[in-house]
């Protein structure tokens, strides 16, 4: 049905393209989840800015889970991708039994853990309502039960991609979003569940497409996704080394949804209102930012498929692409989002003339926010372009730093400036620009240095 795409070989741009391009449709699939939970929350619920608000507050907790898982899966990539280059099946086979048993393992901890503390850190997000704390909670207990199946669906993917299989993972999603959206309308029009539906809905989904990968991946790759029983071992050499880049990685993810949940926690002290507004716009910013985002993650790959074949100039050449494909939608994409704002804003509530006033103030505030971004949203298609050479030699303590201080210098400004003016939204938009400012400042030097001197490049067996 779909084959993997050695990109050693052939055209360079269209061989990234044609792999990066079921990535961006896929992540974009993967977002629908949370906004047709909000849109159908916003078009049926029986209290659509309260429900809004509550998945919003709860949005920023979950992310940080689901980005240690995530990645996970993605610092463990590009060690696959590296063993795949190299044409080493029998290596390639023991890193993938030692990614799925580790992780796993790793993932049971990190729920039981999520379901613990998922109570004293949903106090301490300074929520005051009681009905937003009670339907949050309820939001995440069920999407963290899903936790195991959110880790199945994504180390197969992230293997699938690693030999070069990006549609695969394309197909189920577009399958698993298209029934969650069925099963948003369902249970709350047809059985008024509102927020606990929509938990319900996306659990559900995910659980089914996470066994269908995996049905998938022992049909159609029996070489390396089907195990002998003597084969279930952990080997603690490729351990090490997956473990090096999957930590780096998920601190990278970690540092960044907790610098989103610290600045959450500044606007949960605001109106419903604005709360909502954020949540909505937010989820705007992830549609924006996915696509510069998985350009970064199919450019990695390529560099470490090629660094593997021991190929540097192709790498490079592949980088180059790569950050050339991000601009060119940067500049779309700022376009696109200044506008259509408002328009893209009304697609989260009702025209119901029982919320009109409070859905002017949600989306006079979004609007108001997204035309700041759209100004801002070159940067991170930058800072994605540079992040993905360093994803691919494998150096993503560099990634995590940048990370580090591009939220520190978010994080802070925010809380200086959130309070200076009417609209609190454009102060936390000009705030994620000085972020990602000082991100660019200090990975510059970086890749100018190792572009200079190939250093990481000879990949050692």
């Amino acid at each position: 049905m779909f084959k993997k795409r050695d990109m050693t070989q052939g055209k360079i741009y269209s061989s990234l393209f044609l792999f990066a391009l079921p990535l961006v449709i896929g992540n974009i699939f993967q977002l629908t989840y949370n906004v047709s939970d909000s849109i159908v929350l916003g078009w049926f619920s029986s209290n659509p800015i309260s429900s809004q608000a509550a998945v919003g507050i709860a949005n920023p907790i979950m992310n940080i889970f689901i980005a240690l898982i995530s990645g996970l899966c993605v610092g463990a990539a590009i060690h696959t991708s590296e063993l795949y280059g190299q044409k080493d099946q029998e290596k390639l086979k023991k890193q993938i039994t030692t990614m799925f048993i580790s992780g796993g393992i790793l993932v049971l901890i990190i729920t039981v853990l999520f379901i613990l503390l998922l109570k004293p850190i949903i106090h301490i997000s300074n929520v005051t309502d009681e009905v937003l704390i009670n339907q949050a909670y309820q939001y995440l207990l069920i999407i963290g039960i899903g936790y195991c199946f959110t880790f199945l669906y994504n180390a197969y993917a992230s293997v699938l991609r690693s030999i070069g299989d990006s549609m695969a993972s394309l197909i189920f999603l577009v399958l698993s979003c298209i029934l969650n959206v069925g099963l948003n309308i369902l249970f709350v029009l047809g059985f008024n569940l509102d927020v606990l539906g929509v938990a319900l809905s996306t659990t559900i989904s995910q659980i089914l497409c996470a066994i269908a990968i995996v049905i998938y991946g022992k049909i159609k790759y029996k070489e390396i996704l089907v195990f002998k029983r003597n084969e279930y071992r952990v080997d603690f050499s490729l351990l090490k080394t997956t473990a090096s880049y999957a930590f780096a990685s998920c601190l990278q993810q970690i540092v960044l949804w907790v610098g989103k949940y610290l600045i959450s926690t500044q606007i949960n002290k605001c109106d419903v209102t604005i709360i909502d507004a954020f949540s909505s716009a937010s989820k705007i910013d992830d549609f924006v930012f996915s696509p510069a985002q998985n350009f970064g993650h199919a450019t990695a790959i390529f560099i470490a498929q090629n660094r593997g074949a021991g190929n540097i100039k192709r790498a490079k050449q592949g980088h180059l692409a790569g950050t050339s494909m991000n601009l060119i939608y940067g500049v779309f994409i700022s376009l696109f989002v200044f506008f259509l704002r408002e328009p893209l804003l009304n697609l989260f509530l009702s025209n119901d003339e029982t919320i009109a006033q409070a859905k002017s103030i949600v989306v006079d505030n979004g609007t108001s926010y997204l035309r700041v971004m759209s100004f801002l949203y070159l940067c991170p298609c930058i800072t994605n372009s540079i992040q993905s050479y360093f994803r691919g030699l494998g150096k993503l303590n560099i990634v995590f730093l940048s990370t580090l201080v591009q939220i520190i210098a978010r994080v802070s400004f925010v809380f200086i400036l959130i309070n200076l003016s009417t609209y609190p939204l454009d102060q936390v938009a000009w705030a994620t620009g000085i972020g990602w400012a000082f991100m660019i400042s200090f990975e510059l030097p970086f890749l100018i240095y190792y572009y200079k001197t190939n250093k990481g490049m000879i990949v050692k067996n």
